[in-house]
């Protein structure tokens, strides 16, 4: 699983990164890299002042490691400090106000001889546009639906819990899924994640292509990067994976 759930999420980031360069226009920039043989690998590229994305971060990582004890010790399943964790975590932010914000992270994680996966993903509009909304839910939804009807509207509610009510307001125009500590049948939950991962690009997209035409004004532009800082704000708050 190792082997497998690490390939996978190395190539996603190279998908990833592909599509949203077509789409822009720009170059990413490689801006933190290190490989060890040991612990493994991280690289995250960024791309800044592009024409269609304004910031856009998408990173992956491969860790073989001992975690210290006091880390070890807040780690809810498995046992020991031989851990491993690898997966792909990206934050979009377009430059048109009325294309949203995206957050996504899928990883999977090992202590000991028990495997887990977490992530989700995330809408975060500045101005909510319900058939934006619709798409991206309903892409999410199918790939959920290949495994089992139960998980977009239970992972959907964990979603709201886990993000909104700490920040007190709810997900008009937005939100998304998540889920943490999925165990179980690796083999069966691994095709999910990989489903997951597979249907971002269809599900975030067409909303840009469709909304980075906007027209907007200085209004718009105050209201959008005020809303930025406040989201940032809440992420540094709360330890945020949003």
């Amino acid at each position: 699983m190792k082997y497998q759930t690490r390939e996978f999420f190395s190539d996603l980031q190279r998908k990833i990164c592909r599509a949203i360069e077509d789409v822009d226009g720009e170059a990413w920039i490689l801006v933190d890299k290190w490989e060890r043989k040991v612990a493994g690998e991280w690289q995250t590229y960024v791309m800044r002042e592009g024409a269609v994305f304004e910031n856009a971060r998408v990173s992956f990582c491969a860790v073989d490691c001992l975690l210290p004890v006091v880390t070890a010790m807040k780690i809810e399943l498995g046992e020991g400090r031989a851990f491993f964790e690898t997966g792909v975590s990206l934050a979009l932010h377009p430059r048109n106000p009325y294309a949203p914000t995206v957050h996504a992270n899928l990883r999977y994680l090992e202590r000991g001889q028990t495997g887990w996966f977490s992530g989700g993903a995330y809408l975060s509009p500045h101005y909510p546009i319900r058939i934006d909304a619709g798409h991206f839910h309903n892409t999410l939804k199918e790939a959920c639906d290949k495994h089992s009807h139960r998980h977009y509207p239970f992972f959907k509610k964990w979603c709201d819990e886990y993000s909104l009510i700490k920040q007190g307001s709810d997900t008009p125009g937005g939100g998304g899924i998540f889920f943490d500590y999925l165990q179980g049948d690796m083999e069966s939950l691994f095709p999910f994640v990989k489903d997951l991962g597979e249907a971002f690009l269809p599900a975030y997209l067409p909303i840009v292509q469709r909304r980075s035409c906007h027209n907007y004004g200085e209004r718009e532009r105050e209201f959008q990067l005020a809303s930025r800082e406040q989201r940032f704000d809440f992420n540094l708050a709360y330890g945020h994976w949003l």
